[in-house]
């Protein structure tokens, strides 16, 4: 979940944070108010009745939004679903280099690589931040990921797109930053003269680029952010990196042709008038509710001194006058029904064009197969699968950053606290080819959106099998298709690893398993020799 403003954003959004901004950050700004939940901050308060309805910050704030965008990046990366970083061989054993550009990584290099970048995966902690700044992209529709060293360790930085100006390099391959600008507003509480607290609004600015991070004093706002500030650098926040590159990787969700920067958000803005309608209705729900348990009692023919008694004591017993009357006024509940089909079919309206499922308890019911989980959830898993392919692109930019990152550090003398870094420096050396860097090929290996089925996971492995034993397929390929059943990350190198195992049980046991032909010697004796075996020691007996 991304980080919440605190409650001084109310005038952030009202007066300031929209005003004279560019359209990419005004939408991002709203998308991220209905993440958090403070799109009505601005407006009159609920109780307010001198206000129409439509203009009034509803009683209940539905966090639909966070919801939705959160359980569908959750059913992407969580649970049983993170996926295996494995680097992909690019030659054989027996092919060189030759004049090939890029790096050179045989099958077993390949195997090892893989081992290593899970470590500097697990150790950065670069899946995590990967989600999150998928998530974060999911929102405001681009996301930032810096990676640095402190401490002798590597560090992820997440920052929303909104709060980023991004400058490619033209020159390098697609996607690679040259430099990039991070800048926003935020509030501090200073003390004042007088002994209170005040709230002033500041600028931060830090710049990235293929040699330096620096970073600027904070510069008050003036005028709310019209003139440019005066900027410092901060000399305690800003490094010389000198690595050549700028360390940082731009995830964009769901991007297409139509913006260079952006993608697209996982809620499109189009949704957002369905969401106040659902948050508005609620709160009308609930008035209605209140009224309804609070029945008014009405007095029928009684004089005006009466009514002023009445007034003075409300919801005591009354005596009623001869010929008066007396009755409950209570709501009969029609209209709090009515709101509820309502607010069932926006909410159906809403999770369908947001392409989120939520299956019924009554069909999940009992052992599910995944295949019809699969039916059930095609439209969520159209969503995923797009989500999968670009934060899995970003997920390999990120890796081959981090080991850029590690070999410049290793190669400065400077102290890397990372498991066998020694390791992945010489491996970088070995498998690197002159000229400049081109990343590793990385593949993400996800694993069935739904857990398989014993039943099922059974019978696909006796038809590859029986594909095997009927040379319609190789083991080669039986294992690549059954790899996913079993948890298998590179079938390559378990492929390799069963051929092992089968030569050596053949190097053992194979005279056992295999004895030679009748009459051709060996150290097991056929049947007649044996009996003329008997025959001989009985006659020299």
């Amino acid at each position: 979940m991304l980080w919440q403003p605190p409650r001084e954003t109310r005038e952030f959004l009202a007066r300031n944070r929209l005003l004279g901004a560019p359209a990419r950050f005004r939408d991002a700004s709203i998308a991220e108010a209905y993440y958090c939940g403070l799109q009505y901050e601005h407006l009159p308060a609920w109780s307010d009745t001198a206000v129409p309805v439509a203009q009034r910050a509803p009683r209940v704030v539905l966090p639909l939004y966070s919801h939705v965008v959160d359980e569908i990046i959750r059913f992407s990366w969580g649970g049983h679903r993170e996926p295996a970083l494995v680097a992909q061989a690019t030659r054989t054993e027996e092919e060189a280099p030759g004049d090939d550009v890029g790096p050179a990584l045989t099958a077993d290099q390949a195997g090892e690589l893989s081992s290593l970048v899970c470590d500097v995966a697990r150790h950065a902690k670069l899946k995590q931040a990967v989600e999150d700044a998928s998530c974060r992209a999911g929102v405001v529709r681009s996301s930032l990921i810096v990676i640095g060293m402190r401490g002798g360790h590597l560090r992820c930085h997440i920052e929303p797109g909104h709060h980023c100006t991004p400058v490619f390099d033209a020159e390098a391959a697609p996607g690679t930053l040259k430099s990039v600008e991070i800048r926003y507003q935020f509030p501090k509480e200073e003390q004042q003269p007088s002994g209170g607290l005040k709230t002033v609004w500041y600028w931060y600015r830090r710049i990235v680029d293929e040699q330096q991070d620096t970073t600027f004093r904070d510069a008050p706002v003036e005028t709310w952010g019209r003139v440019e500030p005066r900027w410092e650098i901060d000399a305690e926040r800003s490094v010389t990196h000198g690595l050549g590159f700028t360390p940082a990787v731009w995830l964009r969700c769901m991007p297409d042709s139509r913006d260079e920067v952006d993608g697209r958000p996982i809620i499109d803005p189009t949704l957002h008038t369905v969401i106040d309608d659902l948050c508005r209705t609620w709160s009308q729900k609930g008035r209605a509710v209140s009224y309804g348990c609070d029945p008014k009692p009405v007095r029928i023919g009684v004089d005006e001194d009466e009514r002023q008694k009445l007034d003075a004591a409300p919801g005591k017993p009354w005596d009623v006058p001869v010929g008066g009357d007396i009755k409950l006024l209570e709501i009969q509940g029609s209209g709090a029904e009515r709101a509820g089909d309502h607010l069932r079919e926006l909410t159906a309206a809403f999770r369908e064009a947001a392409s989120f499922v939520v299956a019924s308890p009554e069909v999940l019911r009992g052992d599910i197969s995944g295949r019809v989980l699969e039916l059930l959830h095609r439209p969520m898993l159209a969503l995923g699968a797009r989500l999968r392919q670009d934060a899995g692109e970003a997920y390999a930019r990120v890796a081959n950053l981090a080991l850029r990152i590690v070999m410049v550090t290793q190669s400065s003398g400077s102290s890397i606290w990372l498991p066998r870094v020694g390791k992945i420096s010489r491996m970088i050396a070995e498998t690197q080819l002159a000229g400049p860097w081109i990343d590793y090929p990385m593949q993400l290996i996800w694993p069935e959106w739904f857990p398989v089925q014993a039943a099922e996971r059974k019978a696909d492995a006796e038809t590859a099998a029986l594909a095997v034993r009927e040379n319609l397929i190789s083991r080669r390929t039986a294992t690549r298709n059954v790899a996913a059943l079993f948890g298998v990350a590179d079938p390559h190198a378990e492929h390799e690893e069963i051929e092992l195992e089968l030569a050596k049980a053949a190097e053992e046991y194979g005279p056992l398993l295999n004895p030679p032909p009748k009459g051709q010697g060996g150290n097991i004796p056929d049947g007649e020799d044996q009996a003329r075996a008997v025959d001989e020691e009985d006659g020299e007996e």
